[in-house]
């Protein structure tokens, strides 16, 4: 249920709770419209985290509504997003909620490594992702600059930062995934479930799907195009 409140902000209705998110302009008006309808495998799989003992990583964060939902749950949030213009959307959020406790946000980008990346950032669109900088060609996302980009492995922003690790891993940056992958093996054996998005190729589904198993995680069934929800057997 959406209410518009005052101009820039519209309440949706979560865990018995009503949360202000920012609308300031299409792309993020868009997120906020179907933030339960785009992708019901992740609101099912949010729901499903015990607030007591989840710790959610997500990467990939763009404005953070998945990772709002899940502070605003009770669930600890990791949220790592290095576009700048989306950084500022989800500060919003952040703070309007009240939730910057349960909520910290890491403006990095995730790789395989500690490097700087070249990325294609959006100048002027909230909302819209950062081109993957593990990709040499994407569609253009309307007005963009090539930007040096800091970015971390899983493992050395446990290493870096006093973070709980966590229970529970979002992963969404349109390419680069195996390199995330790989830079998170010591992460990865604590975590319980990995929601995934990989890129709609062979190379790509194989090659995630052969990491993850090859960890110990058991791929579930979900009715989703992009989206892989992979979990450790009890």
């Amino acid at each position: 249920m959406l209410e518009v409140l005052e101009s820039g902000y519209q309440s949706v209705q979560w865990n018995g709770k009503s949360l202000d998110l920012a609308v300031m302009n299409s792309a993020t008006a868009y997120r906020v419209e179907t933030i339960f309808s785009k992708e019901p495998e992740t609101i099912r799989w949010i729901e499903s985290m015990e607030p007591s003992t989840s710790v959610l990583w997500d990467v990939g964060a763009n404005i953070g509504l998945y990772s709002l939902l899940a502070a605003a749950k009770g669930v600890s949030v990791v949220a790592f997003e290095p576009a700048i213009s989306n950084l500022e959307v989800l500060q919003k959020n952040c703070l309007r909620n009240g939730l910057a406790e349960s909520l910290l946000i890491l403006p990095v980008a995730v790789s395989g490594q500690v490097q700087v990346l070249r990325a294609k950032v959006p100048t002027r669109k909230l909302g819209r992702g950062a081109s993957a900088p593990y990709l040499v060609s994407l569609p253009s996302q309307g007005s963009s600059v090539d930007l040096g980009t800091a970015a971390l492995s899983l493992d050395s922003a446990r290493e870096l930062f006093d973070v709980a690790p966590p229970t529970h891993l979002k992963i969404d940056v349109d390419g680069g995934e195996e390199a995330i992958l790989r830079g998170g093996v010591s992460i990865l054996a604590e975590v319980r479930s990995v929601l995934i998005e990989v890129a709609d190729n062979p190379e790509s589904q194989v090659a995630v799907g052969s990491m993850l198993s090859g960890l110990g995680f058991q791929r579930k069934a979900v009715p989703a195009r992009f989206n892989q929800l992979w979990e450790r057997p009890d």
